[in-house]
């Protein structure tokens, strides 16, 4: 009888560790997708913030960027998007 108690209560013991060992899984794969897609809305944003500039200024900023003189009115553009690109390094590097 005593070892009939003892297989039980190990029993219950293993099925209490699995159903942690599960939530902790389930709680894992959340995080993932919830930084996942954050990261997919910082890229958006990004892609935006490209357009936004692209429709204000046109060739213009392209021509100044690419010779290494954005426009000072570009560089608070410029710097958000070095901030989520930065962001985004810091969540790719936890994935």
């Amino acid at each position: 009888m005593e070892m009939a108690v003892a297989a039980a209560t190990a029993a219950s013991k293993n099925n209490a560790e699995m159903q942690q060992f599960q939530e902790l899984q389930h709680q894992i794969e959340l995080q993932r997708l919830q930084q996942s897609q954050q990261m997919f809305l910082h890229q958006q944003r990004i892609q935006e913030i490209q357009a936004q500039v692209l429709s204000q200024y046109g060739n213009k900023a392209l021509s100044l960027a690419a010779a290494g003189m954005p426009p000072l009115m570009l560089l608070p553009y410029f710097e958000s998007l070095r901030n989520l690109q930065g962001h985004h390094s810091g969540i790719q590097g936890f994935s």
